[in-house]
């Protein structure tokens, strides 16, 4: 297996998209593309120590080692790049909400969204509409939501008024 097809394959087994690994490394959706496909095989040395650290294997493996349990970073490795890993959890996606023209509010408890530990919501909702694009709230962005009473000056909240969302 090549550095890219290890690089791709453990980043989907992570569950983490392009974007969320270029925002990790502080690099671009396009570096990880070029990562993945080949055409930058000469990642430089910080940034493939960083890259191992994010997807929990050893530059080793990524250069050519074919055991990726063995070389897996330990938490005390991790720590030192200033990584913890964090534990997932299923957050129940109940429907949709509108983003613009209202919509009527029913519950669908028979999905779930992914999220890590780190996060607080109690339920999600799909966006639907471009109202929000200027938040980058876009539509059908799954959105996680912290119920609260009250909803401070300037805070994005999602309101229920009778059925409608």
């Amino acid at each position: 297996m090549t550095m890219a097809e290890k690089i791709k394959t453990v980043r989907l087994k992570l569950h983490l998209s392009k974007a969320e690994l270029a925002r990790r490394l502080h690099t671009t959706t396009q570096a990880i593309y070029k990562y993945e496909n080949g055409i930058v095989t000469n990642i430089p040395t910080d940034k493939l120590k960083l890259l191992a650290a994010e997807l929990g294997v050893t530059p080793g493996y990524l250069l050519g080692d074919e055991d990726p349990e063995s070389t897996a970073l330990t938490e005390e490795e991790l720590s030192k790049y200033g990584i913890e890993r964090l534990e997932k959890k299923k957050i129940p996606l109940l429907g949709r909400v509108a983003c613009g023209k209202p919509i009527f509010a029913t519950e669908d408890h028979e999905h779930y969204a992914t999220s890590l530990s780190s996060g607080d919501a109690d339920f999600c909702l799909r966006a639907q509409g471009d109202s929000m694009i200027g938040a980058r709230i876009f539509d059908g962005d799954i959105l996680f939501i912290k119920a609260c009473p009250v909803v401070e000056n300037g805070d994005i909240a999602v309101i229920l008024l009778d059925d409608e969302a």
